[in-house]
């Protein structure tokens, strides 16, 4: 049985004309442990799955099933971490990470404090664990989140294009901390990205999605990379470039323009 089972997901809005598909028949079965990229071009419906296994929404035909049991609303078995950082700003790092473990984790006060430090440490935070959300840098607000994220140990870890905000270098640092982090505790993870060589560092397998409306993944790619990566090892393999161009090509010939990859 999968861990993860996005099982035949159709979603439709209702529209003066009739009813908007965006989502068709999406099916997908993931393993606990594993970690899956989601690509396609810009109005393809990622960030609307994603929110459908985070509960947020409700799928209209199909649903989201997750340890056997069927997804129908938010909870913290499934915890997600946006590109704006959604941190409260009159709390430290510290405060914003006790915070949802405090929701989330039963134990005494010492315990919590314990799994708090560890995860602020864990991202590299400790100097700076109580400073607001506003003393703090794009790339440590990201750091923040994802230790709160971690930190109540969810069983799914679901990514929105996490780092889209972060410039280049910062981007960079911060896929190091996700592959870090997720040796560490191999959580779960389903990632919405638009950047193919992002997908490559840190994923087991990517799914490209057909246009919409009526999106479906059209290819699933394994990457077969051996773990823990580098992003230098990656770089020199010839294997890397076959992969890239197998993404490239699906997105090609699915958008006039490139840019529209999202």
């Amino acid at each position: 049985m999968s861990y993860l089972e996005l099982s035949y997901i159709t979603k439709s809005f209702p529209t003066p004309k009739g009813p908007y598909v965006v989502l068709k028949d999406v099916a997908l079965k993931i393993k606990r442990g594993e970690f899956v990229a989601l690509l396609g071009h810009s109005g393809c419906g990622k960030s609307t799955l994603l929110n459908m296994v985070a509960g947020l929404s409700r799928a209209t035909t199909g649903g989201v099933i997750l340890e056997g049991k069927e997804v129908y609303e938010p909870g913290p078995d499934r915890m997600v971490v946006f590109q704006n950082y959604s941190l409260l700003p009159w709390l430290t790092a510290y405060e914003n990470v006790l915070l949802g473990i405090n929701a989330a984790l039963s134990g005494t006060e010492a315990e919590k404090k314990e799994i708090a430090d560890r995860y602020i440490a864990l991202v590299g935070l400790t100097a700076n664990a109580h400073k607001k959300p506003g003393e703090l840098s794009g790339g440590m607000k990201q750091r923040v989140a994802l230790a709160r994220a971690l930190s109540i140990r969810p069983k799914v870890l679901l990514l929105d294009e996490p780092f889209g905000a972060l410039d280049a270098l910062t981007r960079e640092e911060m896929q190091d901390e996700v592959l870090k982090l997720w040796e560490a505790d191999r959580t779960t993870v389903l990632m919405i990205t638009h950047e193919i060589d992002e997908a490559i560092l840190l994923a087991d397998r990517i799914v490209l999605m057909t246009n919409g409306p009526e999106a479906t993944i059209g290819l699933i790619l394994d990457v077969n990379f051996p773990r823990p990566r580098s992003r230098a090892d990656i770089l020199e393999d010839p294997a890397y470039y076959t992969l890239r161009n197998q993404v490239m090509t699906f997105l090609y010939e699915r958008a006039g323009d490139p840019a529209l990859v999202d």
